[in-house]
């Protein structure tokens, strides 16, 4: 949807007015990413993108390497623990990421 909501912005800006949407909570929270990229590496060449993107699958992926359990238990205890949403399909899915990603990549490429 974003190039619908710029062109909104746009629309809507067409006058001098200063309307901004601001979305960094949309992609690694507690962390300024895409602030970041629309500010600090303007002038830089964007090569590569890594990172957590998906704090649920994460933290169920180390609790499966570090810890040995199992899909079900670490889903289980990512649930537990608020990580996971109340249905967990776009999260462990991987599509909550591919969302995510999909963000990044826009800005940065």
């Amino acid at each position: 949807y974003l190039p619908k909501i710029e062109a909104i912005l746009e629309e809507v800006n067409s006058d001098g007015s200063r309307v901004e949407f601001r979305y960094e909570a949309a992609v690694c929270g507690g962390i300024p990413v895409i602030r970041s990229l629309q500010s600090d590496f303007v002038g830089d060449e964007v090569s590569m993108i890594s990172g957590i993107i998906n704090g649920c699958t994460n933290f169920m992926l180390t609790a499966m390497d570090r810890d040995g359990k199992s899909y079900d238990e670490a889903l289980a205890e990512a649930s537990e623990l608020g990580y996971a949403e109340a249905d967990p399909t776009l999260d462990v899915g991987g599509f909550d990421a591919r969302s995510k990603l999909k963000i990044l990549m826009r800005l940065a490429y």
